[in-house]
């Protein structure tokens, strides 16, 4: 293989490592522009680094978050104990989930 071509491949190939790190960055970035949601996230104390330790707990709580505000404009919400709301709680650098009606 020539030197050009084995550079090449150095620089495009792209591991599942990079391609994760990637994703994580992708829902940090969706989550800071979705101002609600990280302005909540931002009075409890939770930082971007801590964020990236807890991307699954985070990134669900978004989506609960926008799950309950769509049920109550739209008046059109599962019964009483159907859906419970993720709240977040933030032990040191853990964010922990509790949920509420």
């Amino acid at each position: 293989m020539s030197e050009f071509k084995s550079t090449l491949n150095d620089l495009t190939k792209v591991d599942d490592k990079d391609a994760l790190l990637a994703e994580v960055e992708d829902i940090l970035r969706d989550i800071k522009n979705d101002k609600s949601v990280y302005n909540a996230l931002k009075a409890l104390g939770i930082t971007k680094e801590i964020a990236r330790k807890n991307i699954i707990v985070v990134s669900d709580f978004q989506q609960s978050f926008h799950e309950v505000e769509t049920c109550l404009k739209n008046k059109v919400c599962r019964a009483p104990g159907e859906h419970l709301q993720l709240k977040l709680r933030l032990d040191g650098d853990v964010v922990v989930r509790e949920f509420e009606p």
